[in-house]
């Protein structure tokens, strides 16, 4: 058991505590194979978590999508809500402890956080999890490819001038440490994670107009060179750190890691990267490439919709399905892969909210109960992230009742009219009313921006009871995502994508659904719907 073997190592090396996250040093939700030490350590699966484990005790921190899953996967962890685990830190340690982490894998916000607990913080490099996971898989080292005007709908070197005209005046670098922000800018696209179409790589813009890029492979083909010109330098990952240390001011995003920012030290200028914000508003040739993937999606879930109605219910098993409907989507040309895994939860597997069937935990279809799935595709010309819930067989007039909630939220939110400067925090509650009148809720957020072609999970925008500062506008593209979940029992979700748009109304804004899926008609219960509902839900028959 691996959670043995570290402790072991706290022991020898008298370290009280270690953070593992599941952040790497990119700190992106997803991770490569490599780089899945919260994986490794504690066997949850999930894509946000934070483990403290200690010399006799193991703790393991994660959001409310996650909280049940946890408790399956993690053996020999108490499990506990991330939210509470600054408050948790400041009771359960000693203040005598020191607690072991590296710089590298959190964000500088996150451990000004923990020096403010007073507490003993120990910088540690090489990293323990590092040493101790003997087998742990080699670095990815994709093929970077150029992802083409068609599809980017802007060259990078007009982004790159936007984005010089945008940064500090005080700088004379923009440091870019998310990769996907260095995938957008340049119009590149690789497959170093594995839903997820990008190279894992950093960059540094100078105000003259030249980049420098820093990969794991510096092998780039002369169609790359040809695309970017001669303005765009590449250099070896492990270069990095000789760059950051010269003696120039480097504007340095908030949410880049603490390691990153002692090493540029009192020359930084912490200032919100302008790179994400230009890249949550989508372009004409981005939105109309939306709008292509999620036809192309929406047949694929509904050629799925026609199959599982037809199928004998005793054969059928969640990986069975989550199958069938991969296959659906590889039938079309454009098709790169999936967005994400898939989550696939039959009746009290629903209600995990980030469940992952597996060969040891899939659970056989019976009639008579929910059936969701929350599934996406990449295509060249976007991405795309649908949830359905289908019943097989006859529901119960609870289930109806709950189905039909989840709906009219989700209607209430897609058909909402509100003012520029309106922000995804102010919209959620829209979402959620229906459920609250009826004293039911949902843990995690309502909407998540996407990327085009490039992450499923896209800031900074969102619809979330969490305080979200960033104004909504045209062109961003979120998530419709409420759910209810009875655990034990049946899980409800309903999620289509959107686009912001200019409403009718000067000064207003709206949204556009671009996911073109049915709803679950055996599951309406329709005296509970206006006509206004009944209209929208008739379009996508």
């Amino acid at each position: 058991m691996n959670l043995l073997v570290i402790q072991d190592y706290l022991r020898k090396n008298k370290l009280s505590w270690l953070l593992v996250p599941r952040e790497d040093e990119f700190l992106g939700e997803y991770v490569p194979e490599c780089n899945e030490r919260l994986l490794w350590a504690t066997g949850f699966s999930g894509s946000a978590g934070l483990a403290v484990i200690g010399q006799n005790e193991a703790y393991l921190f994660v959001d409310g999508r996650y909280t049940l899953q946890a408790e399956k996967q993690a053996k020999g962890f108490e499990i506990y809500s991330l939210s509470d685990f600054f408050e948790w830190l400041e009771k359960a340690i000693h203040p005598d402890d020191n607690i072991g982490l590296n710089l590298k894998l959190h964000s500088q916000g996150f451990v000004r956080k923990l020096h403010e607990t007073n507490l003993k913080i120990q910088h540690i490099d090489p990293y323990p999890i590092d040493e101790l996971w003997k087998n742990c898989p080699k670095s990815p080292q994709s093929i970077i490819v150029p992802h083409i005007l068609k599809y980017a709908g802007e060259s990078h070197t007009s982004k790159l001038k936007r984005v010089i005209d945008a940064f500090s005046e005080d700088a004379d670098a923009l440091y870019v440490q998310d990769p996907h922000d260095l995938a957008w800018l340049l119009n590149l696209r690789g497959g170093d994670l594995e839903f997820t179409p990008i190279s894992l790589g950093r960059g540094l813009i100078w105000k003259n107009g030249t980049v420098d890029v820093f990969f794991n492979s510096i092998e780039i083909s002369e169609e790359v060179h040809a695309h970017l010109g001669s303005n765009v330098h590449f250099h070896a990952l492990n270069d990095l750190e000789n760059y950051l240390l010269k003696p120039l001011a480097v504007q340095i995003d908030p949410a880049a890691s603490a390691y990153d920012r002692q090493l540029i030290g009192n020359r930084g200028v912490v200032k919100p990267s302008p790179i994400s914000f230009m890249k949550a508003v989508k372009n004409p040739a981005e939105i109309e490439g939306m709008r292509k993937a999620h036809e192309w999606d929406g047949q694929a879930l509904r050629k799925f919709r026609q199959w599982l109605q037809t199928q004998e219910v005793e054969v059928l098993d969640e990986i069975i399905a989550a199958e069938k409907l991969e296959s659906f989507r590889r039938e079309c040309l454009e098709y790169k892969g999936p967005s994400f895994p898939t989550i696939s939860g039959f009746a009290e597997n629903g209600a995990i909210v980030h469940y992952r069937a597996e060969s040891e935990t899939k659970r056989k279809f019976e009639k008579n109960a929910l059936y969701l799935v929350d599934s996406g595709g990449q295509y060249l010309e976007g991405t795309t992230d649908v949830t359905r819930t289908f019943v097989i067989g006859k529901p119960t007039a609870e289930q109806r009742k709950a189905y039909t909630l989840v709906l009219k939220g989700h209607l209430r939110l897609a058909r909402a009219v509100f003012p520029k400067g309106t922000t995804g925090h102010q919209l959620d509650a829209l979402a959620r009313y229906d459920l609250w009148q009826n004293g039911l809720n949902y843990e995690h957020g309502t909407g998540h921006g996407v990327g085009s072609y490039l992450s499923v999970h896209e800031g900074p925008q969102g619809i979330s009871p969490r305080m979200n500062s960033t104004p909504l506008q045209p062109g961003m593209v979120l998530s419709n995502e409420p759910g209810y979940y009875k655990a034990g029992e049946y899980g409800i979700r309903i999620e289509n994508m959107m686009v912001v748009k200019e409403s009718q109304h000067e000064g207003y804004l709206c949204f556009e659904t671009l996911t073109r899926v049915p709803y679950e008609d055996d599951l309406i219960e329709d005296s509970m719907l206006t006509d206004e509902e009944r209209f929208f839900i008739n379009q996508y028959k």
